[in-house]
């Protein structure tokens, strides 16, 4: 009889629990905007005539019935968004700049993340000054879910664009091309390579954790044929050296290289690399200005070859192109890196100094056969943006930052 009264207890405390536990459920279930931030800035370029972004929205848990939620522009949200950001001049967005796919959003039953909205920006590069900040202030409210007061509110901050607003870090990690057996980039007797870099380091320790006495960093090229790369075991970890060499027929290499005293750089600061080569005569500019110059000819190299086919370079595979990367681990590119490009062609000193030509070039500019930006933001393929199309893959997914270049 006791047994049955202590089960009978159990039971009736049971479902009281479930009971209050569906409770608790439904007056705590909420909704929100998704994602870590409440504001996507976006940077609009001169020539971003129309841009779009999708939004969704997010529900703690779900509801066996559909969920209604109502996006609307909240006017009155600027002054919350100006005083949390110090930006008292910034503006709404006019209602002729943007449009939303819908404003009406449903939560299926079941399920706890909406179908996306888009939001599509016009003429919002014809405003009338986006170094302003333009904000779009977008407010959920539902009658069938509380609403999270943190995630009440997204907002869009349109401002105008730099030349280069995000790059990426290569620090131990490396980027290739397919360039393999392409006829464009076999026997280049002219061409100039280029690349903004930014080291974050030159120091290096090795797997032991001692320093590394002589420490290399790889920008870009093909080991032991032509490589952008700073420090060597004669040259201070922070100067930048254009190494050539040449195999002949026994098997022995002959090399050349440039790199003097004027092709030095700081850490933590941004520099324009550019190298040109005319049939084994080399010039080197440091943002612009010449800083060396060299004949590889004097080796017997007259063009080189970067079509070689992509490899990990083990079993006695041949030296292939990197970016970031040569030979081993050990010589990343640390720091960061963007507007990396080869020409078939010799840029003039006149071309290198154009206004704005460190930081973008037109791609369908003449000679241009390889522009990797590294602008994506996300993700391991870094888009070539001439008209070959040759994508990096990096090994891992780059660190991406926001940048403004030039700097003011």
């Amino acid at each position: 009889m006791k047994a049955k009264i202590f089960t009978l207890a159990a039971m009736t405390l049971c479902l009281a629990a479930c009971s209050q536990k569906e409770t608790d459920h439904r007056f705590s279930n909420v909704i929100y905007f998704s994602g870590s931030s409440s504001v996507a800035d976006i940077r609009v370029a001169e020539t971003d005539a129309a841009l779009s972004r999708q939004f969704s929205i997010q529900m703690a848990l779900p509801e066996s019935k559909d969920v209604k939620v109502r996006v609307d522009v909240d006017p009155s949200a600027l002054e919350t968004y100006r005083a949390a950001h110090a930006d008292a001049a910034a503006q709404l967005l006019p209602e002729a700049n943007y449009s939303l796919s819908t404003l009406e959003v449903e939560l299926a039953g079941g399920f706890v993340t909406s179908s996306p909205v888009t939001v599509s920006f016009t003429g919002a590069n014809a405003l009338p000054d986006l170094k302003t900040h333009y904000v779009l202030p977008l407010r959920i409210s539902s009658a069938d879910v509380d609403v999270l007061g943190s995630g009440s509110i997204f907002y869009y901050v349109l401002s105008k664009a730099s030349l280069v607003n995000v790059v990426a870090d290569l620090t131990d990690n490396r980027a290739w091309p397919y360039f393999d057996d392409q006829p464009t980039f076999k026997d280049m007797t002219t061409f100039t390579m280029e690349a903004l870099v930014n080291a974050t380091t030159f120091k290096r320790t090795g797997s032991d954790g001692n320093k590394i006495e002589h420490p290399l960093a790889t920008v870009m090229g093909i080991e032991d044929r032509f490589l952008i790369r700073v420090g060597d075991t004669l040259i201070p970890e922070n100067q930048i050296q254009i190494a050539v060499a040449q195999k002949d027929g026994e098997g022995s290499v002959k090399r050349a290289h440039i790199s003097n005293a004027a092709m030095q750089i700081k850490a933590g600061r941004w520099y324009h690399i550019a190298v040109s080569f005319d049939n084994g005569k080399m010039v080197v500019y440091l943002n612009g200005v010449k800083v060396g110059e060299g004949d590889a000819s004097e080796i017997g190299v007259t063009s080189v070859d970067f079509s070689t086919v992509h490899s990990e370079e083990d079993d006695g595979k041949p030296r292939c192109f990197w970016v970031g990367y040569s030979y081993d681990k050990w010589r990343y590119w640390n720091g960061r890196i963007c507007e990396c490009r080869i020409w078939n062609r010799v840029l003039s000193e006149s071309e290198i100094n154009a206004p704005k030509h460190f930081y973008q070039v037109d791609p369908s500019s003449d000679g241009l056969v390889a522009y990797w930006k590294f602008d994506e933001g996300e993700g391991s393929v870094i888009k070539d943006h001439s008209p070959l199309g040759n994508d990096l893959t990096s090994q891992l997914p780059p660190s991406w930052y926001p940048v403004s270049l030039p700097e003011e």
